[in-house]
Formats: C-alpha cells, structure tokens, sequence
C-alpha cells in the first residue's frame, strides 16, 4: 500500500513523503529553528494511515542524524522523541510544538551540518516510516544598497525570508574604515575585529560616522556560526543647508536656538511671540471701539475668511551686505517648488455706512521639503548636487490689516469690490536633518516685515440660492458668503532692506505679486 504523507509547514510550504520509503526535504527554511525564532507548530498532515496505527515523532540532528532517519523507532535511538505525537493525531492532522522541536536540537544550538529532521514511524500495522529534513542555517543576507549622508550611511539588507510573518532574526552589521579587515570577512562565520552594531530591521542606518571617510561593511542574521554576506563600501558625504550656504546680510531679527534642538521647541517660541503681540491689538482695537460711536451697533459683524495663495519666495534673490545677489539656496534645495500657502483671516466691521471699514489680521502657513547640497569629497565645497540629507523651510504669516469693502449695494448686485493695506510679518525656520539647521553660521530662524497693497473682487454666493441664504440669515448662521479673489503688491525685504527677501515672485513678473483665492463668511 503506498501511503503519502503531507507535511505543511508554518510558511504554508506543501511538502510530499511517499510511505515505506526515507524521502528527504532540504532547503526548508532557518526560522524553524535557528535563534530560537520558531513560534508555530511544525504541523503534519498524515493521509492514508491505517487505522489503530501507534505513531511516534523522532527530532534528530547531528551528530546522531547523518542525513538519513534511523531504522528503528527504539527508544534507546539517539534523538528526542515528542511526547504524545500519537495523540496530537487529529484527522491525520498533528501539531508539533516549537519547544518539541527546539529540545531535539538541543538548546536551540544549529548542528555543524546545518541539517536537522522530524522522523516518523508507524510501529504496528503496516510498518512506514518518513523523513523531513529541513535546514537550520539561515539564507544568506545580502546588503542591497548604502544611500551616503552627513556623517552617516543608511543601506537596506535583502534577506528572501524576510516576509515571512513567524521569521524575527537579528541582524549584525560589522563595519570600518579598514577595509581588507572587514574584506576578509566575506563567506566566513569570523567574529568582527571591528564596529559593530545589531538590529532587527532590514532598513539600517549607521550615524556619527567620518564624513568623507571610507567605510566596509558586511551583514549576517546575527548567530556565531551564519557566514557573513559580501562587503560593500560606503563614503558618508557632508552637505550644507540653509545655516551653511546663505552668505548673504545678517538679519536683525533672527537668531539661532542654541538651547531648543527641535523645531516644535522653536516654534513654540514664535508662537510665543506673537502671544506678546496680540495684547497691542487688542487694546489698539479698544481704543478705536471708544472713537467709533456707530461701530456699537455694529460690535457684532465679523467677517472670517478660507484663505489658499500659491507662494513661491523671492529668497534666491537676496543680496549680501555689498548689494551683491546671494549663492542661490532655494531653488536648488527646493527644487523651485510653488507653496500652498493656507490662511485664516478675520475683520471686524468698524464702520457700515456706506461700504464696510474693516479692521483685522490674517495667520498663514506652508512648508517646503528639500534636500541639503552636496560637498565635494576632494575640495569640501559646496556643489549644485543634492544630498540625501532633508531639509525643511516652515513660513508663517502674520498680518494686521485694514479693509474697505463696497458692500452698499451687494443686496441688489452680488459683486463687492475692496481693498486692502497692511503689514506682514513673515517668520521663518529652516530646518536640517528634522531639527533646527545650526550646522552653519548663518541664523536658521527669524521674522521679516513688509506691506501689502490689495484690490480684490468678492461675489456674494447668496445669488446662486437665495433661499438657503435667507434660511441662514433667519436663523442666524450668517449674513452673506462670498467667493474672492484678491491680487495683492507684497514686499517682504524688511522694508527693501539688504538680506533675505521672502516676496512673492511669478516666473512672468518683476514685482511681488501675491495672487489669492478664498471664501468668506459675514456674521451680523
């Protein structure tokens, strides 16, 4: 009678065994046992088995087992019998547990074969036995590739049993600068004669390395007797952001955040300040509440505005303290890039005689990513090649400002002219490596002013559906809604000052144009 046995494994690896004869499986996988990383049971799946058959399960390994299952299931044979694998027998179905199989092997320690086996014997009945073998050395790893940073180099392993979800090895990465010493570990199981470090991802960053200093590195799973992969070799490359590049005037009003390494931690110090500030306006706004009889009736209206401009800052033309332009930083950093740049905005009515004088400020933000500026290994100067090293520039807007609206017949036509003046506060951090870029001597964080000159175009929503506009002024929600569109002239050169200029700049204009889009809601 030919009977087939069906091993299945915890990678869902379907394995066949034809009965009464040793049939031999390698290659299977290093999770089982290697480290100890098994944490699923091993399960066999018997078929044809004759009833009333008295099963035993056998774990041999060197250096009893030399590639073939003993004939005889006697208890005196070397290797580990599980206990109860009769019983575990389940519709053919048994489940040897991990700590079965680690026992056999002894302490989890792989056999200098490498191999091991699960043996199975039937003792009555008709005598079969079977054989699962299966290798306990890992596959070996392989670095992908090394991706060169300032002071750091970051590689990626390729491991083929890396997806598989029971597989947890640790990996040892063995690295320096003399690179016939870490060579020479290549394909052998040697303990590193050098730095070495240990994780159990497969993305790896080394830091704090020597920036253009050659570095040899080879990677294995983590156990004495694994091989080590291939070397490769890697030359962390020193870049420069904002703080090291800009060689333009100093700002006034900048400095740099010795005591706060993070960006949140400098942000909160602006938002800090303008805190301080908000206390000016508002006893500003209580001293022309006193001098503005009619705004009593009118204490109620506001209007809150949705604000999106696309912004790209004239930063790349700053000039130095001469006059002269600057090295260009943002365009090569940030690749030229166009910034959403997203507001809020509210006005209080001061007067609505005839038209609307509104009195109020704005809060926008964007953020651009980019990547620092190479060094060159030789000359160590600044060259127009990006690194992989990030860098950031956070924008935040503040602006008080003043505006008259020609509202006087939006009942009867629905556009609404006005314009606008007012001061803009623009603070800035750049940022390197995801903390506050202090690699340089230029200062990373700081604020510069300009004004704004706007006329702009609302159309009132309410004509579109008069009747959910009548709905939402009965109920008190709001008066109008408008859909604007605004062109603003924006100066932001500390007052055409020498230094950094973040004004808005078009390819198509000479001049600071900042074009906006937005919805604005009235409340009476």
């Amino acid at each position: 009678m030919k009977i087939w046995i069906l091993l299945h494994t915890l990678f869902g690896l379907t394995l066949f065994a034809q009965g009464t004869t040793i049939v031999g499986f390698s290659g299977i996988a290093q999770p089982f046992l290697n480290d100890c990383s098994l944490r699923s049971p091993l399960q066999v799946l018997l078929s044809g088995v004759p009833n009333g058959s008295n099963l035993i399960g056998r774990v041999m390994s060197d250096p009893n087992f030399q590639n073939a299952c003993p004939s005889s299931s006697d208890t005196n044979a070397p290797g580990a019998i599980i206990p109860n694998f009769a019983q575990s027998l389940s519709n053919g179905l048994a489940n040897v547990a991990p700590q079965d199989l680690l026992n056999g092997l002894g302490a989890c320690q792989s056999p200098a074969s490498g191999k091991a086996a699960l043996c199975i014997y039937a003792v009555d009945a008709e005598p079969f036995k079977a054989q699962f073998t299966y290798d306990t050395f890992p596959d070996a790893v392989s670095i992908e590739e090394i991706v060169a940073g300032s002071k750091r180099l970051s590689m990626t392993l390729k491991d083929p049993k890396s997806a598989h979800q029971d597989y947890a090895p640790t990996y040892e990465v063995c690295f320096g600068t003399d690179s016939a010493l870490i060579g020479a570990l290549t394909h052998t199981s040697a303990a590193c004669p050098s730095e070495l470090t240990t994780t159990s991802a497969t993305h790896i960053t080394l830091n704090d390395l020597e920036n253009f200093q050659e570095y040899t590195l080879v990677a294995r799973v983590q156990r004495s007797q694994n091989l080590w992969s291939p070397s490769l070799t890697g030359t962390p490359i020193d870049s420069a952001g904002f703080s090291k590049i800009y060689d333009g005037a100093s700002n006034p009003l900048s400095w740099s955040c010795t005591q706060t390494p993070s960006a949140p931690e400098s942000w909160a110090l602006f938002l800090l300040l303008l805190i301080l500030i908000a206390p000016i306006r508002i006893r500003f706004l209580g001293a022309l509440c006193l001098l503005s009889v009619p705004l009593w009736a009118h204490l109620g209206s506001i209007n809150v505005g949705l604000t999106g401009s696309p912004y790209r800052p004239s930063l790349d033309t700053s000039t130095q303290i001469n006059g002269r332009a600057i090295r260009p930083f943002y365009g090569p950093m940030f690749d030229h890039k166009l910034l959403p740049l997203m507001g809020l905005e509210v006005d209080i009515h001061l007067w609505d005689q005839f038209g609307s004088l509104q009195l109020g400020g704005a809060l926008s933000y964007t953020y651009a990513g980019g990547k620092a500026l190479a060094m060159d290994p030789s000359t160590q100067a600044i060259t127009a090649h990006q690194s992989s090293d990030s860098v950031g520039l956070h924008l935040l807007h503040f602006r008080p400002q003043l505006t008259y609206a020609l509202d006087h017949w939006v009942d009867r036509v629905p556009l609404v002219p006005y314009v606008r003046g007012g001061i803009v506060c623009a603070g800035y951090l750049f940022t390197y490596q995801n903390g506050v870029d202090q690699e340089g001597g230029a200062n990373p964080m700081g604020f510069v002013f300009g004004y704004e000159a706007a006329a702009g175009l609302m159309l009132a929503l309410d004509s579109l559906e008069p009747s959910v506009s009548r709905n939402a002024r009965a109920n008190g929600v709001y008066d109008h809604v408008y859909l604007k569109a605004e062109a603003a002239y924006m100066p932001i050169d500390n007052f055409h000052q020498k230094g950094l200029n973040f004004s808005p700049r078009w390819p198509a204009a000479d001049f600071p144009l900042m074009l906006t889009l937005g919805l604005v809601f009235e409340f009476k």
